[in-house]
């Protein structure tokens, strides 16, 4: 075990965490200890094989202002996003640790540069140049345990091609106000398990994802997120929108959201299949935002459509939701392409409060992104407490709805459109 106290500056701080790790890693691994007390300002440190970073509690790894003290990445290629450089990294890694009760702080508002709408001010305006938290690409048997992580500029843990991945017992509080600080990102993994983790983020707390870039590295596969608590401006737990690929068994339980722009969301744009989709036992509050914000308070969202006009629709058979409680400004949000719609979704024993208390209007559909715009597909439609359009066998087991608020524009409770084989089980 490794005890490293800081440097002078970040770069000199870079450099001795970086030779300590260095050093170890040439032992077949080790222990690098960050210790309590102490503020370790870096840019990139580069992880390797068999090593755990821990920090200690009361020790707080901090991003350096300075672009110059980050591996640069276009991570619009490799990675996906905006300009920008890792605070911790690996690249085919085998058996890697981070952990620890200490602090890494993104220092968020550092790359920030004002706000998108100056009058209203609820989405700030990033720099062309920010960094993200953690990175790990083409890596097997992560862990990352325990840490709090507070204001990440963009992506706060994007895992890329990685198998064998556990993440358990994260804090993670981002600016509700950010964009781009996703929570947890798996993207192109197999075999991940994300529990007992507390996420507020202002964009989605824990997205799944097939990039286009990454296809080289299959489906995205054996995904189980349980006991987590989340709170977002976006999505709570999303697939998509990147869907270039497959996903397939991913389970999500005994998850509790709070007060998201979107609760439980498939939202799939790109060729590709989604299959063996699993939510339940999880409660979920959502309300209404500014629509700079993807979503319109929806608990429970299912939508394939192409993000291209004209482009190949996504492919989604075998979705359930089971014993979900849902109190929201909006109702349940399920719709397909004519072409292809969406094949055996169930919603079994769904407890839905439609209750309204945001200033915002509930009268918009949200496709984004369709029709080659990026922000294209937010509609002017009635709100409804359940919406299903172009879908095949779905089936409706003990779902109830126990009020509906009274505005003007609501008009039918529940509508299907283009629905073939349905099947309502009454409470």
């Amino acid at each position: 075990m490794n005890k490293v106290l800081p440097g002078k500056t970040p770069s000199e701080t870079t450099a001795i965490i970086q030779r300590e790790i260095d050093k170890a890693s040439q032992k077949n691994g080790g222990k690098i200890v960050l210790r309590n007390g102490y503020t370790y300002e870096i840019g990139t440190i580069e992880l390797r094989s068999n090593i755990e970073l821990f920090i200690e509690k009361g020790a707080v790894l901090r991003a350096s202002r300075e672009p110059s003290d980050y591996l640069q990445l276009d991570v619009a290629g490799q990675y996906g996003g905006n300009k920008g450089g890792f605070l911790l990294q690996g690249t085919g890694l085998k058996n890697v640790t981070i952990s620890g009760k200490g602090i890494i702080d993104g220092r968020c508002l550092e790359f920030m540069d004002g706000w998108r709408d100056e009058e209203q001010k609820y989405i700030r305006s990033p720099k062309e140049w920010r960094p993200r938290c953690i990175g790990f690409f083409n890596c097997s048997r992560v862990r990352i345990l325990d840490i709090k992580i507070v204001d990440s500029a963009q992506w706060t843990i994007h895992l890329t091609g990685c198998d064998n991945v556990e993440i358990s017992g994260l804090f993670i509080k981002n600016r509700l106000d950010v964009p781009n600080c996703d929570g947890i990102d798996p993207d192109h993994c197999k075999n991940v398990r994300i529990k007992d983790c507390y996420i507020e983020s202002g964009d989605d707390s824990i997205v799944i994802k097939n990039t286009k870039e990454n296809q080289e590295f299959g489906a995205c596969e054996n995904i189980y997120i349980d006991n987590c608590t989340l709170m977002s401006t976006s999505s709570a737990v999303k697939i998509g929108t990147e869907s270039w690929g497959v996903f397939r068994n991913i389970v999500v339980s005994n998850c509790r959201i709070k007060s998201s722009h979107r609760g439980l969301a498939i939202q799939v744009r790109d060729p590709g299949l989604t299959e063996h989709i699993h939510f339940s036992d999880c409660s979920v509050e959502t309300r209404l935002f500014n629509e700079f914000w993807w979503g319109r308070a929806e608990p429970i969202y299912v939508t394939a459509l192409s993000r291209d006009e004209g482009g190949e629709i996504p492919r989604v058979r075998d979705v359930s939701f089971k014993n979900i409680n849902c109190t929201s400004e909006r109702g349940v949000f399920i719709c397909g392409d004519a072409t292809l719609p969406l094949c055996n979704i169930s919603l079994h024993n769904i407890s839905l409060q439609i209750k309204k208390k945001s200033k915002w209007s509930g009268r918009q559909h949200d496709l984004r992104p369709i029709h080659s715009k990026e922000h294209g597909g937010l509609l002017n439609e009635l709100n409804r407490a359940v919406y299903i359009k172009n879908t095949d066998e779905i089936t409706l087991d003990s779902f109830s709805i126990d009020s509906v608020y009274s505005e003007a524009d609501v008009q039918n409770v529940i509508e299907f459109i283009n629905v073939d084989t349905l099947k309502i089980i009454p409470l």
